[in-house]
């Protein structure tokens, strides 16, 4: 099974309206743990797939994308005014999120011998 449909699975998502999303996604997640682990440009370790589909799926979850595109944040009734969740999809913002989840990421790290 490929890793989108296995995104997508995670998300009980069917519609195929947010692949291109999804796959950009699961790149950024993908390069940002190589990254963090220290293994950018390496083959990836085994094991590192489940990893990088658990934080992508938790992503989508925290911003409210997995159905609700442009889901409403906030309403104020008085002079009406409404806000609306906009993920900020960038690697250094992707690079925080990655890093919350170190706890997972650790076993996979290059270890430096003195």
């Amino acid at each position: 099974m490929e890793r989108l449909e296995k995104l997508k699975l995670l998300l009980n998502q069917s519609s195929e309206a947010h692949d291109s999303y999804l796959e950009l996604l699961l790149e950024l997640v993908a390069d940002q743990a190589m990254i963090y682990i220290g293994k950018l440009g390496r083959p990836e370790p085994a094991g590192l797939e489940s990893v990088i589909l658990t934080i992508a799926a938790e992503y989508v979850r925290q911003n409210q994308l997995a159905g609700a595109e442009g889901a409403v944040k906030s309403v104020s009734r008085g002079d009406t005014s409404i806000s609306y969740n906009t993920a900020d999809l960038s690697a250094a913002s992707m690079g925080d999120f990655v890093s919350l989840y170190g706890h997972l990421l650790r076993p996979f790290m290059r270890v430096k011998m003195r």
